[in-house]
């Protein structure tokens, strides 16, 4: 079946540049694979061009997140702390519907203890998606903008018997016990939880996804698990 790029043809009709519509279709979740046939199909590119020119998209919008992270907030007042206010049970859905909950709930994975598995909570895709650009915003700025952070600190995770002590490194950072976090899977995958649950099911939250980014609504830090990589960040200049 041919691609349907409908919308994309009419942006490119509108004068839009092969990057703008490659970042766009990238916000949309279309992946590598998909973003290269979408250019060559939309701008009658050859492959190699749209592979340079995706990646060149790719950084010009990992650059433009990271940027997003220079505007200081007062702590109550961040965009995580407005996409996230007045939650209720209506914006969150049930465990049993979210894609990740079987490395939880799956005896031949984990079972989390009924007491403990009520504070993960995972978000509605209404209210996932929008916290989808602030998670990359922290993921390029903690590897791309040193700047914008008062404290870089990393630890190995190799995920083997060693990885208590990646639990232990992570209980002896700054975040409180009781401090509401957002962990992001991917763009429809995120949960409300808290430091201790972090600390405590470590191995089960980060083992089925090859980017984990997780921060408070304060937005005064970011983690960041990727390749047995712990990367810990805390914002520099953030008003209290």
């Amino acid at each position: 079946m041919a691609d349907d790029f409908g919308r994309y043809e009419s942006m490119r009709a509108g004068g839009a540049s092969p990057q703008a519509v490659s970042r766009e279709a990238r916000r949309e979740g279309l992946d590598a694979i998909a973003r290269i046939r979408l250019l060559r199909s939309v701008y009658a590119m050859p492959f190699r061009e749209a592979v340079e020119l995706d990646a060149l998209a790719a950084a010009e919008e990992a650059a433009i997140l990271a940027a997003g992270l220079e505007r200081r907030h007062v702590a109550s007042h961040t965009p995580t702390a407005v996409l996230t206010r007045e939650l209720d049970d209506s914006d969150f859905r049930p465990m049993s519907e979210f894609p990740w909950a079987w490395m939880w709930t799956d005896p031949r994975w984990n079972v989390i203890p009924p007491e403990r598995l009520s504070r993960i909570r995972p978000l509605a895709e209404s209210r996932a998606i929008p916290l989808h650009d602030r998670a990359l915003a922290f993921f390029h700025a903690l590897h791309l903008r040193s700047d914008l952070f008062s404290q870089i600190a990393r630890c190995d995770d190799p995920g083997d018997d060693r990885s208590e002590a990646a639990k232990g490194w992570l209980r002896g950072l700054p975040p409180a016990e009781e401090e509401a976090v957002i962990v992001h899977f991917g763009r429809e995958g995120v949960v409300l939880t808290d430091w201790a649950t972090v600390c405590d099911y470590w191995d089960d939250l980060n083992y089925a996804t090859p980017h984990l980014i997780a921060w408070p609504i304060s937005e005064e830090w970011t983690l960041h698990h990727h390749d047995d990589r712990l990367t810990f960040g805390m914002r520099a200049g953030l008003e209290s």
